[in-house]
């Protein structure tokens, strides 16, 4: 072949590959491409670049071409997806003589260069054979790996997972432009024992079921529990006692009133209950009165006394380790003196 024929043959082939690149698109595609192309350059010159890629990426799905994927690789070298950029930018740089290429080969050339300065090569080991590997949620085949993981710049979290192993991960944080050695070991999962046999039979008799009824009642109350319970009864027990002594002393009173009742005309005692309607109008209203007080004084202490008991059980069982602050109040009536009884249990 003489060397004009191989001129011509090499000239044919550079045309061929430059068709090979062009998928058949219309008039407006290539217009639609285009304007996507100059939006994306005018945002990356504003700094934009999460803007411009999706335009960038659009172009390049519309048409392939090594404009389309040079533009793209240095989008995605400008926003650190440095395993994309090295693929898009290698495909652009693989037909030097298309028109954009050349014009801008070293500037690919150099993007290129400094992509792969950002990717580490990771040689991943460990065991058992057949564990999948995971890194960054995606699987990158199973155990053992025939060549190294090509990995960008920043953290990779590497993962594997086996049937009747426990799953293990370790993050790494690839420096970029270096190879790197990981290996992980997965251990072995435990496998529970059967339950004894009598355990098996105890299930499928038929005191099982009331078996289950029992755990399945509420626990008993915990001395925490019970201490509360022991404060909000004594506090129950000394408000019944206050209303109790009131109400005493409303019926103190009204049975005063009662004793010492004048008539207006006579200025003589005329209030007594052996008396028609206790001596009259005036004595009845003052003695039912008293006879209100004095119930409502009984209730009051009546209430206290069993709050106060019930508080001093719950103080006694709460636990043995009670400060010595805690203590129950324990309050009776004594109707011998017309009053209350009280006492401190510590």
């Amino acid at each position: 072949m003489s060397p004009r024929t191989g001129t011509r043959w090499m000239a044919l082939s550079t045309i061929l590959g430059i068709l090979a690149w062009l998928t058949p698109a219309s008039a407006a595609d290539i217009e639609n491409v285009e304007a996507l192309i100059r939006q994306g350059v005018e945002l990356r010159q504003q700094r934009h670049d999460v803007r411009a890629l999706p335009l960038f990426q659009k172009a390049y799905s519309m048409s392939r071409t090594p404009r389309t994927a040079g533009q793209l690789g240095l989008c995605e070298m400008a926003l650190g997806y440095w395993l994309e950029a090295e693929n898009h930018l290698g495909e652009a740089l693989s037909l030097p003589e298309h028109p954009w290429v050349a014009r801008n080969l070293g500037d690919l050339t150099g993007a290129l260069a400094t992509v792969r300065t950002n990717i580490s090569e990771v040689t991943i080991g460990g065991g058992p054979a057949g564990a999948e590997v995971f890194i960054n949620g995606q699987s990158f085949g199973r155990l053992p790996l025939t060549s190294p993981v090509r990995l960008g710049k920043g953290p990779a979290d590497i993962e594997f997972r086996a049937p009747g192993y426990l799953t293990a991960s370790r993050l790494l944080k690839v420096p970029g432009g270096t190879q790197e050695t990981i290996a992980i070991v997965l251990t072995k999962a435990s496998v529970e024992s059967p339950p004894p046999t009598g355990a098996v039979e105890a299930a499928s008799s038929p005191v099982a079921p009331s078996n289950r009824v029992a755990a399945d009642q509420e626990p008993a109350p915990t001395a925490s529990s019970r201490r509360v319970a022991a404060w909000v009864t004594g506090a129950g027990a000394g408000l019944g006692l206050i209303f109790g002594a009131v109400e005493t002393v409303v019926w103190v009173g009204k049975k005063n009133d009662f004793d010492n009742h004048q008539a207006p005309s006579t200025m003589v005692h005329d209030c007594a209950t052996s008396l028609t309607s206790a001596g009259g109008p005036e004595c009845q209203r003052i003695h039912e009165d008293l006879v209100r007080a004095r119930t409502l004084a009984f209730v009051g202490y009546g209430v206290a006394a069993a709050l106060g008991v019930t508080s001093a059980i719950l103080f006694a069982t709460s636990g043995s380790d009670r400060s010595k602050a805690d203590m129950a109040f324990v309050c009776a009536p004594d109707l011998g003196n017309r009053g209350v009884g009280c006492s401190f249990s510590f």
